[in-house]
């Protein structure tokens, strides 16, 4: 009779001094040494249930892991990571291992692969050195992506690489690899055929360097650059975006919104250079490492890794009065701060220009100062060359009131967007 025993944590992994945390359904239990841990699992399996602890592949719930000061120390020849260390009842947060209650052993899950280990679309057996390595194409708070070559196939892929050391960074890595391989299942299996365009870049892999203590989420390649490539490339050729391919971008992105918030995720980090383009204009949104997944109480991020050109005022508020107070900015999120977003991004796109800031002047002021200008002044004009129905929808959504900012629903009902959606 086997039991399941999940998410076993590390505390201060990066001193290599840790407790070792181990949670059994809803007990937990603090171990100091690695007879500490022997002792507990003796003690689940004599107190073992009969029927197993359920769980899902995707619904992961992280262990608060413990303050304690006791600690044990590694030998040195060990990394956290190590494989010698997992076959001493070890494992990373979010993992499962079975307790065997006959034998008194453990059978571990894959250890460089927690959140993408049961999805056949994707490889949990890549390390680094299957990858050339060709150019670095963005860089954010949450990671650096290159452009790799995966070397048995020759096949061009995106590898984002991210800090995955203390708990907090294996959080958000965690979260950003389970909700982008959320909503690409979801876009998989809904489609009407098997070729139908999925508007979500796609989750190939995902490995831990096991020495560096950083992960890597390997994606599918946007050969057509970023949204602000586009843009710049405009600018640079002094063209304009023509009526018809305006409302196929915007009616694109807008599904991509709709679709994250149908499944109350909000992405957070809504801004030209998350919104890819494919070799034939195809659009994918990336980045979901400031992603939430709104609950029923308010949900809440950290202000680090938002981009405040692309932030709604109400959020560049609570900022500023977190600051002035002098405490920590923990910034309530909701929908209307990806509409908020997508306006702006709409709004460059159009005008080649952010509609609040003045080109070049503004890049000398302090900070504050262009906060002020995103929650007191209002949008500039957008060119008259578009049709009023399509200006007044951006505008619509750069309403600085939220409870009066148009929603995803509503921008789906425009029947350019209908009609753009339903081409074949």
């Amino acid at each position: 009779m086997n039991i399941q025993i999940e998410a076993i944590g590390f505390h201060n992994a990066n001193q290599r001094t840790l407790d070792i945390l181990i949670r059994n359904g809803g007990h937990y239990s603090i171990a100091s040494s690695m007879e500490e841990v022997n002792d507990i699992f003796t003690q689940l399996a004599q107190n073992a249930p009969s029927d197993p602890i359920p769980t899902t592949d995707t619904d992961f719930i992280y262990p608060q892991l413990s303050d304690h000061s006791q600690s044990f120390q590694l030998p040195t020849q060990l990394s956290v990571y190590d494989s010698n260390l997992q076959d001493q009842y070890v494992l990373l947060d979010g993992q499962i291992s079975q307790l065997d209650q006959e034998q008194n052993t453990l059978q571990f899950s894959n250890l460089q692969s927690p959140l993408l280990i049961n999805d056949p679309n994707s490889n949990v057996k890549w390390i680094k050195k299957d990858f050339l390595l060709l150019r670095r194409i963005g860089q954010g708070g949450q990671g650096i992506v290159r452009v790799v070559k995966e070397k048995q196939s020759g096949k061009l892929m995106a590898r984002k690489e991210m800090n995955y050391q203390t708990p907090k960074e294996i959080e958000m890595v965690n979260s950003e690899v389970t909700i982008i391989r959320e909503m690409h299942k979801f876009f998989r299996t809904s489609s009407s055929s098997q070729n139908s365009f999925i508007p979500v870049i796609e989750p190939l892999g995902f490995f831990v360097d096991e020495d560096e203590f950083k992960a890597f989420l390997i994606m599918e390649y946007c050969e057509g650059g970023d949204l602000h490539k586009y843009i710049k490339d405009m600018k640079k050729s002094k063209s304009q975006i023509s009526e018809e391919d305006a409302w196929n971008f915007i009616s694109q992105i807008v599904l991509s919104i709709y679709q994250l918030h149908s499944h109350k995720i909000i992405h957070g980090d809504l801004k030209t250079s998350n919104v890819l383009l494919t070799r034939d204009r195809k659009i994918k949104l990336r980045d979901f490492g400031l992603a939430r997944k709104l609950q029923n109480v308010a949900t809440y991020a950290t202000a680090n890794g938002f981009t405040w050109q692309f932030l709604a005022p109400e959020l560049l508020q609570q900022s500023q009065q977190q600051r002035i107070k002098g405490l920590k900015q923990k910034l309530e999120l909701r929908f209307s701060l990806d509409i908020w977003a997508l306006g702006i991004i709409l709004f460059e796109l159009l005008s080649l220009e952010h509609p609040f800031m003045n080109k070049g002047e503004d890049q000398d002021l302090p900070l504050l100062e262009n906060f002020k200008q995103i929650t007191e002044n209002e949008p500039k004009q957008l060119p008259l060359r578009y049709p009023e129905n399509m200006r007044n929808l951006i505008l619509r959504m750069l309403v600085k009131d939220p409870s009066q900012r148009i929603t995803a629903n509503q921008i789906m009902l425009t029947p350019e967007i209908n009609a753009n959606l339903n081409k074949k």
